[in-house]
């Protein structure tokens, strides 16, 4: 197993221990267990309905395991709500853009400063003044300094993603967790798009875990891979240990290499 070189590389940033959840008398997560070392960059794959978005879920509060733990910096954090977790430092991005489509791109992501320093009931007074430098040092990261003044709505979709990007990493998180981040992009938006993410988690040292249904993605830029099949971790190793494990190629990449 191949991991990322860092000053940290000991401790781990993320722990799953057993992890299980049931919905009646379906077991969408079965007794997972993983740890991500800080720096690096994971992805997790598998088919349709083989548990990503659940294991997602459960890792960032919006769901409670059945059976399970979830630590994070060595903190247990199973069932912890999500607007907690994200003052810890896990940050999370969906499938379907979240940004609010009337205010500007500087707008977005200085509300998303405000709120997170804790000043919530000062966002609709005047915060004109506010975070101004952070707000531009964050648009500058994710490629939108020149669009600041464009009201989020106009963006085409492949910069939406970046600007929800650039919220998210407003909270300032050490793990990432992004669903599906290049859905709906054209392949030229997919490239600029991984580039960008792979940069900026560099840069930052953030620990990024990511769903990606583009196999091509996945494997130019992960550190490490985990495979998913009906909420068991089938396999778990570097790009080329992906590539060649047969029981992924029959599973998930159709006999593919």
């Amino acid at each position: 197993m191949t991991y990322a070189s860092s000053d940290h590389a000991e401790v781990p940033c993320l722990q799953l221990r057993a992890l299980t959840k049931t919905f009646g008398g379906f077991r969408a997560i079965s007794d997972v267990t993983l740890e991500l070392r800080r720096g690096t960059i994971n992805a997790i794959i598998g088919a349709n309905g083989a548990g990503k978005s659940t294991l997602f879920n459960l890792i960032t509060g919006h769901y409670t395991p059945t059976s399970g733990t979830v630590r994070y910096d060595d903190r247990n954090i199973t069932g912890i709500a999500p607007h907690r977790l994200s003052k810890l430092g896990i940050g999370r991005s969906f499938q379907r853009t979240n940004v609010f489509a009337k205010l500007t791109v500087f707008e977005n992501v200085q509300a998303a400063l405000i709120a997170h320093r804790g000043l919530g009931p000062q966002l609709f007074s005047s915060s004109a003044s506010k975070f101004v430098s952070e707000t531009r040092d964050v648009l500058a990261s994710v490629g939108l300094f020149d669009s600041a003044d464009v009201p989020a709505g106009l963006l085409a979709y492949g910069d939406q993603k970046q600007l929800e990007l650039g919220i998210t990493l407003a909270l300032d998180p050490t793990l990432l967790l992004l669903d599906e981040p290049t859905a709906g992009m054209s392949a030229a938006e997919t490239e600029k798009s991984i580039e960008l993410i792979r940069r900026i988690v560099r840069e930052r040292g953030i620990t990024l875990l990511f769903t990606e249904h583009d196999i091509h993605a996945v494997f130019s830029i992960s550190d490490r891979i985990l495979v998913l099949e009906q909420g068991s971790l089938i396999a778990d190793g570097s790009s080329q240990e992906i590539r060649t494990d047969e029981k992924v190629k029959r599973s998930y990449l159709g006999g593919r290499e």
